[in-house]
Order: C-alpha cells, then structure tokens, then sequence
C-alpha cells in the first residue's frame, strides 16, 4: 500500500548532537525515538502560566510524537542526542 504525502518529511539519525525545530522550518508533526540505552532529551520552549517546559527523557524504545493542529506548525522544540544515543527522527513539513 503507498500512501500520497502532498507535505515533505525529513527523516535523520541524529547522534552526539542537537537539532532546534523552529518555526520556520514549518513542521507539523514530529516522532523522535532512542534507540540506544544512552538516554536522548526532548525539550519546549513554551510556558503554561508560571510553569516552564523541562526536559522529557527518552530511553532505550521511547518514542515521543508531537502534532501541530488547525494548521499550525511546532515552534521552539529542542532534541538532543549525547555522545553514543542514536535518536531517529521522522518529521512531516
């Protein structure tokens, strides 16, 4: 079965580095998942009131997806992959 993107998507293998989404990359929709057991780190920039975004840890077959609606894409988004952590990234634009 195939299916017809109208959209592009990125795919990586980001190791011992850091990839920022902003908003002008126009992402809509992101899955990052480890997979090694070296712990990779997904992070926002927005804040809820008084509450600031803190780091989600993703471990060995963690998978994280985040979706943009009504037309809106993901701005401010950081993953990083230390030394040895292999976090494969799939991203619809």
């Amino acid at each position: 079965m195939s299916l017809v993107l109208d959209d592009g998507v990125f795919t990586t293998e980001l190791v011992g580095g850091t990839l920022i989404i902003v908003e002008n990359y126009g992402v809509r929709k992101i899955s990052v998942s480890n997979a090694s057991e070296v712990v990779g780190t997904v992070t926002g920039q927005q804040r809820l009131g008084a509450l600031a975004s803190s780091s989600i840890n993703l471990q060995l077959n963690d998978t994280i997806t985040i979706i943009a609606t009504d037309g809106a894409v993901i701005k401010n988004l950081t993953i990083v992959s230390p030394a040895d952590c292999l976090l494969k990234i799939v991203a619809l634009v």
